[in-house]
């Protein structure tokens, strides 16, 4: 089954790929490529979540981040997750040349990309640079619609400046320039990262 997702998840991959280009492609070179992951064996009940981490900062100041998260309970054949890109700008905030450590402050993304998976399925893919757009004719409105597990909410967006505000995160992320690993931390929403588990709620509307 995990090998399956796996599968389709390249796929989804490559379709998100083709023909849009990715941020720094173009000029840009790659400066740094970091990761950081959590494997649960996914046998036990209690919060069986893995999660990776995959930075790459670029010399025009640039970043693409990837997060997936995984929750998977094998003996019910029960597998979600997300696979999220985003896109932004960075600053350093801190470099230690003597420990071999440089800090990235991540910016909210500007753009994102999501592939959603549940048991052997994609559920979802989209790039908010190329938001669906609808069909009016044909009663088809813009934006997503997608249930990231059957016990969660389903989640409507209509446009991607609204998903953007949902999913984004800022960052101050750690690097290991020696060894490639890296610790991060969520510098927005409180500190907390998108729920491996639920729905993502919409930004509530500052009051008036």
């Amino acid at each position: 089954m995990k090998k399956r997702i796996i599968s389709l998840v390249l796929v989804a991959v490559m379709v998100l790929s083709m023909g849009i280009g990715m941020t720094s492609c173009g000029g840009a070179k790659s400066i740094g490529l970091y990761s950081q992951q959590y494997q649960h064996n996914h046998t036990d009940n209690a919060d069986p979540v893995s999660y990776t981490y995959k930075l790459e900062v670029y010399s025009d100041g640039t970043y693409s981040l990837n997060y997936e998260s995984l929750w998977g309970i094998p003996v019910v054949t029960l597998v979600y997750g997300r696979d999220l890109t985003a896109y932004g700008k960075y600053t350093v905030k801190e470099q230690n040349d003597e420990e071999g450590t440089i800090t990235y402050s991540l910016e909210m993304p500007t753009r994102m990309t999501l592939i959603a998976q549940e048991r052997s399925s994609v559920t979802m893919v989209v790039d908010t640079d190329n938001w669906p757009k609808g069909d009016e004719a044909e009663d088809i409105k813009p934006g997503i619609t997608y249930t990231l597990n059957a016990r969660a909410e389903t989640e409507v967006w209509e446009n991607a400046a609204d998903f953007l505000a949902a999913y984004g995160r800022t960052y101050d992320i750690v690097c290991d320039t020696t060894n490639g690993t890296m610790k991060v931390t969520v510098t927005s929403n409180e500190g907390k990262q998108i729920p491996a588990d639920g729905a993502v709620l919409p930004v509530a509307a500052p009051e008036e």
